[in-house]
């Protein structure tokens, strides 16, 4: 049965809407987010071509209804994706509502699918459901990514605990802190900070947001900074700091291709040597045990090593596990590197041998991790469905799952401090935990909105918090730390 005129005219004002924030997918799956909005604004197009004109019979139909048929499963497809996104976003943040309206959902569909013939309202009703259970993510976005208010940046600042180290006029620029590095052998911190609005948000996608923060951090003196503004269309986000050579990699993902840029360090001197374009989406950059060459995981559990000097591939792989790359870990000194995937799956590569790959099987889900070798101990947030899962080092299976209510993000431990630190996302806290029994300790640190990623400074007892507000330096052993009371 052909669709009527009104169905025809619907459909194409929901699929130009889905069409216009599809692109909120691409910090996560840029390529994705492309294609799926290029599908999108066609069928719209198509959708409103056919409400205008009337029904012809000819045999040139059947091919149309061919194409038509193989364009109703991209869409089905992409509807999944963005459903899926939008569900575990919302389970992360309000689970009971997400949880809720996909029973109504789920219901609703059924029925209208179930009573389609019998006229276009259940037809229509079915597409409105489909399309209200796929915009929510953007809804998510705009939440996530609005500006913090000023007091709430202002309010971490405890002197001699918490201090913001960034100037305080950049949230209010909609210029974010991403990733956060600490180099021990310079004392130096780096962090990447890059425009709100994400390759998402058109209004507040200022290219003069983005920049590389770094400061000289000795634990006796006030920080000295220095700022080296990375203005374009590509926002800096991952960091990877190369010792022997004083320079830092810095990842930049865009549109229109990505890439992929070296800094030479001599600070306050912070200068980009070289930059190269690439046909990838970056993801984290790892060192392998060859010192002429860098790897670096694409969004999609691809693996390349490419040459320090040229930056041309020398190997290539895919990871096996399924699911987009959220986060890679190496410990310093190590060629074992583990891999973050959303779904059930943790993977380890050894750089020695990147070839061999290790599974976990770990339920799904999906968030940041931290190994630490002196406690024989991998943890891995679960962001998705709010818990903290535990593994063992050596022999990489799960030992325990923690269930947690908020969302947790970032995480680090330190064994000599029996010290587990984890992010509340969307609640800006640093929550502390007995590493060896998970046991929570108090006091819990506000930080600022949006805890993104963690650098640690063993030496000192100090932790570097990417947020929204900046970065921020707490003092961690000056909490003093116990178990509530």
């Amino acid at each position: 049965m052909r669709p009527s005129r009104p169905e025809f005219l619907l459909y194409a004002g929901y699929l130009a809407v889905l069409a216009g924030i599809a692109h909120a997918y691409a910090p996560t799956n840029l390529s994705g987010a492309v294609g799926g909005t290029a599908v999108l604004a066609a069928l719209a197009v198509a959708s409103l071509l056919e409400a205008s004109r009337p029904p012809v019979r000819s045999p040139a139909r059947r091919g149309i209804r061919r194409v038509a048929a193989l364009a109703l499963v991209l869409l089905a497809l992409i509807l999944l994706f963005m459903h899926a996104a939008s569900a575990f976003i919302a389970l992360s943040v309000v689970p009971p509502l997400a949880k809720a309206w996909a029973v109504l959902e789920v219901a609703g569909l059924v029925v209208c699918v179930g009573l389609s013939r019998r006229g276009p309202a259940f037809r229509m009703a079915a597409a409105t459901l489909l399309f209200l259970g796929s915009v929510p993510y953007y809804g998510l976005c705009l939440w996530l990514w609005q500006a913090p208010d000023e007091g709430e940046c202002e309010a971490i600042d405890r002197p001699g605990v918490v201090e913001r180290l960034t100037p305080p006029e950049w949230p209010a620029e909609r210029s974010y802190g991403f990733d956060v590095l600490y180099a021990p052998d310079r004392d130096l911190v780096f962090a990447s900070f890059k425009m709100a609005g994400n390759l998402t948000i058109t209004g507040w996608n200022d290219p003069n947001a983005n920049r590389l923060w770094a400061a000289h951090v000795p634990p006796s003196a006030r920080p000295q900074t220095a700022v080296l503004s990375l203005p374009g269309p590509t926002m800096p986000e991952y960091l990877a700091w190369d010792p022997g050579r004083a320079e830092l990699l810095v990842t930049r993902l865009g549109k229109g291709g990505s890439e992929l840029a070296v800094v030479a360090v001599d600070f306050p001197s912070l200068q980009v040597a070289r930059s190269v374009a690439i046909d990838f989406d970056p993801h984290t950059p790892v060192w392998p045990p060859d010192s002429r060459s860098l790897g670096i995981f694409s969004q999609h559990e691809r693996f390349r090593m490419l040459d320090k000097e040229s930056f041309k591939e020398t190997f290539y792989s895919r990871v096996p596990g399924g699911g987009l790359v959220l986060d890679a870990w190496q410990s310093p000194g190590s060629t074992r590197v583990y891999l973050s995937l959303v779904g059930p799956n943790l993977a380890e590569l050894d750089l020695a041998d990147p070839g061999s790959v290790r599974l976990a099987n770990v339920t799904f889900g999906g968030g940041q991790l931290t190994a630490v070798p002196a406690a024989g101990r991998l943890f891995q947030t679960d962001l998705l469905l709010r818990a903290l899962n535990v593994l063992d080092l050596e022999r990489f299976e799960l030992l325990r799952r923690l269930m947690l209510d908020y969302t947790p993000r970032s995480v680090v431990g330190d064994a000599a401090r029996d010290l587990l630190l984890v992010g509340d996302w969307f609640g800006g806290r640093l929550v502390p935990y007995r590493m060896s029994t998970l046991e929570p300790l108090a006091p819990i640190v506000s930080v600022g909105p949006g805890p993104r990623n963690f650098a640690w400074d063993a030496g000192s007892g100090r932790l570097f918090v990417a947020t929204k507000c900046g970065v921020v330096q707490v003092n961690v052993d000056a909490l003093d730390l116990r178990l509530p009371e």
